[in-house]
């Protein structure tokens, strides 16, 4: 039945049995109402009452015209064999955590020997006592249920949300609808945990034989309180489950027969122990420890690393660090939810530092200003970004840094002059590959196809585009179109000129919304423009590969998430892979494989490839070869052939370079040109030229082991980049069709890889800082000590 007639259903068959009610004698209203039965599915009610109109004198032309309504209907009995299978096979889904046994069914069974249940076209089920010559569940309950719940559904939709209690599922219509709860899109995988209670065992049985939920509840979420001590278990469980969030919300069947449970009074009780909990928890480690980690300690730290389940990658990154530590000598605690349906509670990290007692944290993306209430301030605490997130670049985040914080990663000079941070805080360290879990196979493995690209970002451009504008959340509407025009220019720019400056194309558009202030448009860039940009970049290669793949019949498989749904290259989707062996023999498996990124050549995924025994071909911006610039200009200004170019202003000064003097700038120029990174009128004067701030991030970098490392190792893999799809196409020629030139260039990157793009690397690097933070606490607490005394 429709969605829209059902309501008219229901609300017709009340209607006409009122009418009947209240005129018992009239036949004309004893029709309509059997009609409005049979408008339902009815077909047992509708032919007893039609039986019973017949024996109160019914003329006969009436009885057989409903007598014809009523044989086309198909048998509404739901027989007891068809409701003991649904039983069996839910109960079969949720396992041995349901306690429901054979004699509970065979009692259930036996209750209900003297009841006949009736499907309607809705869905819905009646019941009818033949021995009391009752009906129940005698209404639309499908739209009561989902009704009660479609609020509630909209905010898990929204965001991960703690449990919700169901207090009875007879009927199951609220609960199969919570069920059905789709993942909100900032917690991908997450699965609303339900937990129902009811103490009526048998009121549950009918709860699951209306139909079959086996495929839902096959997904671990939903956790059962059933019998008579159900409320004592459902408290018992709360209070053990101090870290996680306490149940949000409550549903209460609105036919049930179980006894009531007072929950606000179960959930405060609850809330007041863990909060006495939580105070006597702080009070134990708010302070120093009295002993300072003693010399000989070597390696041997203890480090908690917060994370999440409900990310794509960091959780994976985490536990590779950990391991990697771990083989160090150090002792690690990967805090990260036990499963897809528990969220944490505030308390979370509290108590896992109490109980760890660790000697440093370890957080990705976050800071102290976000995380450290649960920290005590005197641990070394290092952030280690890995993608441009919007609070990273709010000063406040950097004030609220203390002596005892760093953030390493993706972060670079800039944090320092644009958002305050401080230097000496701040290190960039490319993204790590596990070395251990991404390796050569010694045996050869076969091709799975030619071309390969694993990547998530399935969204099409115009999904993002409305999905950015979507969430900016409250704005003037001609600000939000202008940065949808904004939106607008970045793609037309894309497409019409790539050998430009993406980053200068999208600050240039930035420029344009004059009633955003300069802030607000730094964050935009970050979090709106430039993941808008990257998205256009990289669509813009899948493109290139479908036209060149299609056409060269060489076959391209797209892994991850949802290409499978893409208008456009769904023929190409390969599916979701798993991060582990999976992903690595995706990698090994495939001719080549594809890589896109406006500004990290030297990415985590590029490593795992060459790691795996695969080759990457990586498309790249002028942005990207920034890096050899402004290396050519920092070795330039160290030989002296720099000059510095006259201008009217002391604060946009530029340097410029014979490129003829230094054959380092025509080895960079050359390969601009090879690339089609730059227009063929660029260097027509034969020069090259910097600003200021390029030079200096050129010294810095030069200066930096690992920056420098990173600058080397995007020149090794130059050859292997590509800008343009014709370049694009050479290059899949020459290693598909050549398997000894491809084998050889891939132990030639593996070989040239420096150890700093392995967690190898890293962990090596944040033992050393934790050693630095450490003594460094160590000086500033003799140095208080001296001054007191």
């Amino acid at each position: 039945m429709d969605e829209q007639t059902r309501p008219d259903a229901w609300s017709r068959l009340y209607q006409t049995m009122q009418n009947a009610r209240a005129n018992p004698t009239s036949a004309h209203a004893a029709i309509h109402y059997v009609l409005s039965l049979v408008g339902l599915g009815l077909r047992t009610l509708a032919s007893l009452e039609c039986k019973r109109l017949i024996s109160s004198g019914l003329s006969k032309a009436d009885s057989d015209s409903i007598q014809r309504e009523i044989e086309q209907l198909q048998c509404d009995v739901i027989s007891a064999d068809e409701r003991l299978q649904c039983i069996k096979q839910n109960l079969a889904a949720a396992r041995t955590d349901l306690d429901v046994s054979e004699s509970d069914i065979e009692s259930w069974l036996e209750g209900m020997s003297d009841i006949v249940w009736y499907r309607t076209v809705d869905g819905n089920i009646v019941r009818r006592n033949t021995t009391k010559h009752r009906l129940a569940h005698f209404q639309d309950l499908q739209t009561v249920c989902r009704s009660n719940v479609s609020e509630l559904r909209r905010s898990i939709e929204k965001n991960a949300f703690g449990p919700v209690i169901m207090h009875g599922i007879d009927p199951p219509w609220g609960f199969a609808a919570l069920l059905e709860s789709e993942s909100p899109p900032d917690v991908p995988g997450f699965v609303q945990r339900i937990i129902v209670v009811q103490q009526n065992k048998h009121e549950l049985i009918s709860g699951l034989a209306c139909g079959d939920l086996s495929e839902k509840l096959k997904s671990k979420s939903v956790l059962w309180y059933v019998g008579e001590h159900a409320q004592d278990e459902l408290l018992s469980h709360i209070r053990a489950r101090r870290d996680y969030a306490f149940p949000q919300a409550v549903v209460v069947s609105p036919v049930l027969q179980d006894k009531a449970i007072d929950f606000v009074s179960l959930l405060r009780e609850a809330e007041r122990d863990a909060r006495a909990y939580k105070e006597d928890v702080i009070v134990s480690f708010s302070q120093p420890a009295s002993k300072m980690i003693s010399e000989d300690v070597g390696n041997r730290f203890r480090i908690l690393l917060p994370t999440s389940r409900f990310t794509t990658y960091v959780q994976h990154a985490v536990t590779d660090l950990a391991s990697e530590l771990e083989l160090c000598g150090c002792e690690c605690k990967v805090c990260i939810e036990e499963d897809t349906s528990s969220v944490f509670h505030d308390f979370a990290y509290t108590n896992a530092c109490a109980d760890f007692q660790p000697d440093a944290v370890i957080a990705v993306n976050y800071t102290r200003s976000f995380l450290g209430r649960h920290f005590p301030q005197h641990l070394p605490y290092i952030c280690w970004v890995q993608d441009s997130m919007d609070h990273l670049h709010d000063p406040d985040s950097a004030r609220a840094l203390s002596s005892n914080d760093c953030l390493v990663g993706m972060v670079d000079k800039s944090y320092a002059d644009r958002y305050g941070y401080d230097p000496g805080q701040l290190q960039y360290h490319p993204m790590v590959s596990s070395n251990r879990k991404f390796f050569r196979s010694v045996s050869q493995s076969e091709r799975v196809c030619d071309v390969a690209w694993v990547t998530n970002h399935s969204e099409t451009v115009e999904c993002m585009r409305t999905r950015l504008l979507g969430a900016i959340g409250s704005i003037p509407s001609t600000s939000l179109t202008q940065i949808g025009e904004v939106l607008d220019s970045i793609e037309r720019g894309l497409c019409a000129a790539p050998s430009k400056s993406v980053y200068a194309a999208v600050n240039e558009a930035a420029r344009t919304l004059t009633s955003v202030p300069d802030d607000i448009k730094h964050r935009l860039n970050a979090s709106i423009f430039m993941p808008f940009a990257e998205r256009v970049f990289r669509h813009q290669v899948v493109e290139w590969l479908a036209d060149i793949c299609d056409r060269r019949n060489w076959s391209l498989g797209l892994f991850g998430n949802g290409w499978e749904d893409h208008p456009q290259f769904a023929k190409y989707a390969r599916g979701a892979v798993l991060h582990g062996e999976q992903l690595r023999l995706a990698y090994q498996q495939a001719g080549v494989h594809i890589h896109a990124s406006l500004f990290e050549t030297v990415h985590q995924r590029v490593m795992e490839c060459i790691l795996s025994g695969g080759l990457p071909l990586c498309r790249v911006a002028r942005d990207a070869f920034g890096l050899l610039g402004n290396r050519v200009a920092a070795q330039a200004f160290e030989q002296g052939l720099c000059h510095q170019k006259s201008t009217f202003s002391a604060t946009n000064i530029e340097y410029t370079l014979h490129i003829e003097h230094m054959p380092e700038a025509q080895k960079f120029v050359s390969k601009l040109m090879d690339l089609e990174l730059c227009d063929a009128s660029e260097f027509r004067d034969g020069v090259l030229t910097w600003t200021q701030k390029q030079l200096d991030n050129g010294i810095y970098s030069e200066h930096d082991e690992i920056e420098s490392q990173r600058t080397d190792y995007l020149e090794h893999l130059s050859d292997l980049c590509f800008a343009t799809p014709q370049r694009l196409e050479q290059l899949l020629e020459l290693y598909l069709s050549d398997e000894t030139a491809r084998d050889e260039r891939t132990y030639a990157a593996e070989a040239a890889m420096p150890e700093c793009f392995t967690t190898t690397g890293l962990a090596k690097w944040i033992i050393a800082k934790i050693h630095q933070m450490i003594q460094a606490r160590k000086i500033a607490s003799r140095s208080a000590l001296l001054r007191a005394s």
